[in-house]
């Protein structure tokens, strides 16, 4: 793998993961404080309201996948001039879904509070809050096009560096604007209007750095191609799909769940799933920062860098986040009673069902980068948006027949996810791209989840022997510690191949190493 591209690979996946890490931390720090300052409620209305734009959002992202595919792939085959065409092109259209969005946005917010279950107090909130909110969707997805640039240069430490800077202002704003105002300006309005400015600020941040990677690109609506842009919608209509089926599982749950269980459910469902929401947004990004290279891979027909970054890429995504599972598994209910209390102790419960999925779907996920590398999105759409379905009905027959509750939206979710990520994603995708299923299971699946499993049950088991209940102590801190210690150390050592070890090196040791050798010599100037 050439230098220049390995240092990119870097540079993408630690700003992913920093900013990933960020909103994890600030969202971990920020629902406790939410649910303090406007009540348990009030939180589920949010919750509710930003699961139901990401219905209108659906169109944006979809178009988003597909002219990046397109300008990416045109850009690594040199075909310039087809690259502008294909931008000018996603440009009209996305114009176009502005418009339908912020009327569609605009028409949902006037009737919000009689479509779904909202306390009285807050009906004329809720209102407001989705019509700011669509506002701010509507002003993002023009820029679409831009962000689409600096994603075909693989500039994603640019990307994360305008999401860090809306993450840190909306988390300072809610903290010091809940702080310091009059009790009945703390409210949805006020969140809503942090919202936008985040929004906002990303946005203009990305349209800036556009000109900084490509200052002489030419985009304008008038250089729209139909040829193109049917490029664009084809690709697109089958991405949304597979989008539709994420919708389900979460947003489509969210919706149920205030129908048929109100808004409190709403905000213990929604702590349920913060940590798996974080994860997914610390590891599944990082991989998604991978596709534009595993484009350019396959524009360029380099099978030897290709395999030798997806074998290595996904065991190490399994080794670091199998372990990850185990402890959010074993450690739920004390993990939510410290961060939000005992009123969401069925969230403890429901963490447990909706992190085992994740397991599989960490080390899974770089499929995904190749089924859009080689545009094969069609039939993982279909089967996606089937299981989709499926969890829906599997969710109200849970909830009808069996009188499961919340678990019977967290247990069809799993079910579905199980299905596509140990069943047909590794199929599909090796199908297409010639990869060897039995080595990825072998390698990258199986070993390092046996490994995990074998250190960390054994230490729990210890754990709960020695002590009844489980509560956080030195025992338990200096037991976390060997585990990791005894885990990391054999699986560096039992799980990776000499070019495996070397990445690892190069990754961590090394660029730490450089660093301080750096920081002494400048000190040793100074002195």
């Amino acid at each position: 793998m050439k230098h220049s591209m390995r240092k990119q690979i870097f540079k993408n996946l630690f700003s992913n993961y920093f900013v990933s890490f960020l909103q994890m931390v600030l969202g971990v720090i920020l629902v406790p404080f939410l649910i303090g300052k406007i009540g348990k409620q009030a939180f589920g209305v949010i919750v509710l309201a930003e699961s139901t734009i990401a219905f209108f959002d659906l169109a944006m992202i979809s178009i988003r996948i597909a002219l990046s595919r397109h300008v990416t792939f045109s850009l690594g085959e040199k075909k310039y001039e087809e690259f502008e065409k294909y931008l000018s092109s996603g440009l009209g259209i996305l114009f176009l879904v502005a418009v339908v969005v912020f009327t569609g946005g605009s028409v949902m917010s006037y009737f919000f509070d009689r479509i779904f279950t909202i306390p009285p107090q807050f009906a004329g909130q809720s209102r407001f809050l989705f019509f700011i909110i669509t506002i701010a969707i509507t002003a993002t997805i023009p820029n679409v096009v831009y962000w689409s640039v600096l994603y075909s240069k693989q500039r994603f430490d640019l990307i994360n560096g305008s999401l860090s800077t809306g993450i840190i202002l909306r988390a300072v704003s809610i903290f010091v604007l809940f702080s310091i105002l009059p009790a009945q300006y703390v409210s949805l309005v006020t969140y809503g209007f942090v919202y936008l400015a985040m929004k906002l600020t990303q946005n203009l941040m990305v349209y800036y750095f556009h000109f900084r990677v490509m200052p002489d690109i030419s985009m304008r609506v008038r250089n729209f191609c139909w040829k193109h842009a049917r490029d664009i919608l084809s690709f697109g209509a089958h991405s949304s799909i597979a989008r539709i089926s994420g919708l389900l599982y979460n947003n489509v749950s969210q919706i149920l769940i205030n129908v048929f269980l109100g808004a409190g459910f709403n905000a213990v469902y929604a702590v349920s799933l913060k940590f798996p929401s974080l994860l997914r947004n610390l590891f599944l990004q990082g991989t998604f920062t991978l596709t534009p290279t595993f484009t350019d891979l396959a524009a360029k027909k380099d099978r030897e860098r290709f395999e030798s970054l997806f074998y290595t890429y996904s065991k190490i995504i399994t080794i670091v986040t199998a372990p990850v599972c185990l402890v959010l598994i074993f450690m739920s209910h004390t993990i939510i009673n410290l961060w939000v209390g005992r009123d969401f102790a069925m969230a403890g419960y429901l963490l447990q069902i909706q992190v085992f999925p994740l397991m599989f779907s960490f080390p899974t996920s770089v499929f995904g980068c190749i089924i859009n590398a080689y545009a094969r999105v069609k039939v993982p759409s279909y089967v996606t948006f089937c299981l989709g379905v499926l969890s829906v009905v599997l969710s109200l027959l849970f909830l009808k027949v069996f009188k499961w509750g919340l678990f019977s939206f967290a247990l069809s979710a799993a079910l579905s996810n199980i299905l596509y990520t140990i069943v047909f994603f590794p199929w599909y995708s090796t199908r297409i791209s010639g990869l060897h299923l039995k080595r990825f299971w072998q390698e990258s699946l199986l070993r390092p989840i046996g490994w995990a499993m074998a250190v960390f049950c054994v230490i729990f088991g210890l754990i709960y022997h020695i002590q009844s209940g489980f509560q956080l102590s030195w025992m338990l801190a200096a037991f976390l510690s060997g585990a990791c210690l005894i885990y990391m150390y054999g699986a560096f050592h039992l799980l990776l191949v000499d070019k495996e070890k070397d990445f690892v090196n190069e990754l961590l040791f090394k660029k730490i190493r450089v660093m301080w050798e750096k920081a002494g010599k400048e000190w040793e100037q100074e002195k």
